[in-house]
C-alpha cells in the first residue's frame, strides 16, 4: 500500500522490497543467535579431516559436534586429562 501511495517506478518498488526482505531476514537471524558467539581458531588438517568425518557420520555441522565434544568432555572429564598426562610426560 505504501508503494502505491508514491510514485515509485516498478523497479525501484522490487529492489526496495528485495532489500527490506533481507534486512528482516538478518534481524530474525540475528534474534536466533542469542546465547551464542563466533570464535575463530586454527586447526591442523588432520583434526579438520576428523572433524568433517564425525560432521558426516552423525549428519551434524562442524560446531555441533565441537559443541557436543566439549560439553560431554565438560559433564564426564575423561579425554582431555589423558591426552594433557600424556604430554606433560613428554
Amino acid at each position: 500500500m505504501f508503494f502505491d501511495a508514491i510514485e515509485v517506478s516498478d523497479a525501484q518498488k522490487k529492489l526496495d522490497v528485495a532489500s527490506i526482505k533481507r534486512k528482516w531476514s538478518q534481524q530474525k537471524y540475528r534474534e536466533g543467535m542469542k546465547g551464542k558467539s563466533q570464535y575463530n581458531f586454527m586447526l591442523s588438517d588432520q583434526v579438520i579431516i576428523h572433524l568433517d568425518k564425525l560432521a558426516s557420520r552423525y549428519e551434524a555441522t562442524r560446531p555441533q559436534i565441537i559443541e557436543a565434544l566439549i560439553e560431554m568432555e565438560a559433564t564426564q572429564g575423561i579425554y582431555l586429562l589423558q591426552k594433557i598426562k600424556k604430554i606433560s610426560f613428554n
